[in-house]
């Protein structure tokens, strides 16, 4: 089972990415593919076009696009559903809220 994990431009500007990636690692996920997406990479569009037409969508595609980000997909150490469930949580959680009425400050 795999899971998509997302450096985004903050992250990166703020040098966290390998702190990020040690952190799943230490869960004994491991990294089995990774990429840089520069900045202006038209793939953003296609990664969220489900958020196409919502409020935030034109400000999100801004962002994502305005510098380069980190894609990696992680392997579980079983590969069972479960665990993908487990690490996606952990992802959210660790990650903060994608919610703006529950971002914490």
């Amino acid at each position: 089972m795999f899971v998509l994990v997302i450096i985004k431009p903050d992250a990166i500007r703020r040098r966290l990415g390998s702190a990020i990636l040690k952190y799943f690692s230490h869960a004994s996920w491991k990294v089995v593919a990774s990429d840089v997406v520069e900045a202006g990479d038209p793939r953003w569009s296609q990664h969220y076009d489900e958020h196409a037409g919502k409020h935030f969508y034109d400000n999100l595609i801004a962002t994502m696009s305005a510098e380069k980000s980190e894609i990696h997909l992680l392997a579980s150490p079983t590969g069972t559903v479960a665990e993908a469930r487990d690490l996606t949580l952990l992802v959210r959680r660790s990650s903060g809220s994608t919610t703006n009425a529950n971002v914490e400050n």
